[in-house]
């Protein structure tokens, strides 16, 4: 099994995360949803959501980030994403981050010692995600 970690930013949008992702060349490839550590190779990426597919792109092709797109050296072999598919991209993730948000709040306030029951309990977010 791979030790793969996604991470999220504490506000959206972020520096990265609800970003456009484009090319050089001004082709739009999707838009940011997170950013992946592989904690085996130590490397990062930036995860793309484009239309029906996730990208994974390593931080090393990013050439600057600006307040308005990441943008990246080498273009993937993808189609070009119009505005409203963006607009439906960042709708997706203002719901992915609402879910995830909601759920880590519920979670953590079960885990959280109560005054009545001083016991120190883990949360533990790979069993909250079914991955073990």
């Amino acid at each position: 099994m791979k030790n793969i970690v996604r991470l999220y930013e504490t506000c959206y949008p972020g520096k990265i995360v609800g970003k456009p992702v484009v090319a050089k060349n001004s082709k739009c490839l999707g838009v940011c949803v997170g950013v992946m550590l592989d904690l085996d190779k130590k490397d990062f990426f930036i995860l793309v959501s484009s239309k029906n597919h996730l990208l994974k792109v390593c931080l090393d092709r990013v050439i600057r980030i600006t307040n308005n797109a990441i943008e990246i050296n080498d273009v993937p072999p993808v189609n070009d994403i119009s505005h409203d598919d963006i607009r439906s991209e960042l709708l997706e993730l203002q719901e992915e981050l609402k879910l995830i948000g909601t759920l880590l709040y519920i979670t953590s306030n079960n885990y959280a010692p109560s005054k009545k029951n001083e016991q120190n309990k883990q949360l533990n977010i790979a069993k909250l995600f079914h991955l073990i």
